[in-house]
């Protein structure tokens, strides 16, 4: 006879061990335990289950080691990818504690850090105390430590975001300094893939990393219709058309972490976590920046509005606009190419780094 009585992430050994005592009595008074007499059981030892043993060594579990099995829990307990890449972006603000030991750390040393981040940053260190006395709960429920942040509250200055802040736009100095960066091959191919295309385009990145090998035909990328826009088509620059080359299934893959046997797009929030660390931007920003630099080059605000979507049901006039849109794309692609200095007329232009 063979009962599951839990997974091994929630149920501690000790508990186990009664349960199963626990049945083979009953078996000799003649009860055989079924599916609802685990249930009984496991309802008998509710207050036990769910809080794992306690790690036999706790001494050698630095704060680096804890966050990285604090963010493997969270998804084996079945959290997105998105949700974990999110708090593993937050915590890398706290990475200079990675190399100390818990049991090292004091709630001083994580008020004064998060203090320094607030004065730039005010919801980033809103976020990362929150996540930070996530992973303390996570150690005294573990066993692996104390709740030594219980008592951990935001800093002076610190804010939640509402999402609805304003920030200034890019700069095109700032927007080639992040081209350079992401093809130095210092990051992810996927991710600065990403990241490029939404430099050359100004696109959203839900758009970009949306994308695969099929949209692009004959250098054109038919983009979908997304939230009121229209489906439109966006001709593509020499350089887009490297970056947009794959035979993939994705046009940005990536191995996930939860399985690795699954490839699935670059996720938009690694994405976006890692436009902002290179270059303190998003695309909005961007896509201001290259507003700008298309109208001192004397487009209309019409013509400018029309590059991120359709402009019109009528075939002619939308075929007007596609061009229109290839033509804004090589003028500011130029702007970028220019101040980085390659050629990209000639298509001369350096492919996507590998990752060393």
């Amino acid at each position: 006879m063979q009962l599951l009585l839990g997974g091994d992430d929630e149920m501690p050994v000790q508990v186990a061990r009664e349960i199963v005592r626990q049945g083979i009595a009953d078996l000799d008074r003649g009860i055989t335990p079924d599916k609802r007499w685990v249930a009984e059981a496991r309802r008998a030892h509710a207050d036990r289950i769910g809080r794992t043993e306690a790690a036999p060594v706790q001494a050698v579990w630095t704060w680096g080691w804890s966050q990285r099995e604090y963010l493997d829990d969270l998804r084996r307990k079945g959290r997105s990818d998105r949700t974990v890449d999110d708090y593993a972006g937050i915590l890398k603000n706290l990475s200079v504690f990675d190399p100390h030991l818990v049991g090292a750390l004091t709630i001083d040393d994580f008020r004064r850090l998060l203090a320094a981040i607030a004065i730039e940053r005010p919801s980033t260190a809103f976020r990362a105390t929150e996540v930070a006395r996530s992973v303390s709960r996570w150690l005294s429920a573990s066993g692996r430590g104390d709740d030594f942040l219980a008592d951990l509250k935001p800093p002076p200055g610190a804010a939640r975001s509402t999402g609805k802040q304003e920030r200034p736009p890019s700069t095109i100095d700032e927007i080639v300094e992040i081209v350079r960066r992401c093809r130095d091959g210092s990051m992810s191919p996927s991710v600065a893939g990403a990241i490029e295309t939404v430099c050359l385009t100004g696109l959203r990145v839900r758009q970009v990393v949306g994308a695969r090998p099929s949209d692009v035909r004959e250098g054109v990328w038919h983009i979908a219709p997304g939230g009121k826009r229209g489906g439109f088509s966006l001709p593509l620059t020499p350089r887009l058309r490297t970056l947009l080359h794959a035979s993939d299934e994705w046009l940005f893959p990536e191995v996930y972490t939860r399985d690795p046997s699954q490839i699935g797009p670059v996720t938009e929030a690694a994405v976006i976590i890692a436009l902002r660390r290179i270059g303190a931007t998003t695309a909005t920003g961007i896509r201001t920046a290259i507003a700008g630099a298309l109208a001192d080059d004397g487009y209309s605000n019409d013509e400018i509005e029309g590059l991120h979507g359709r402009v019109s049901d009528d075939p002619i006039d939308e075929a007007d606009a596609t061009a229109r849109r290839g033509q804004m794309l090589r003028t500011w692609g130029e702007v970028v190419e220019r101040e980085i200095g390659f050629p990209t007329l000639l298509g001369e232009v350096p492919p996507i780094l590998p990752t060393p």
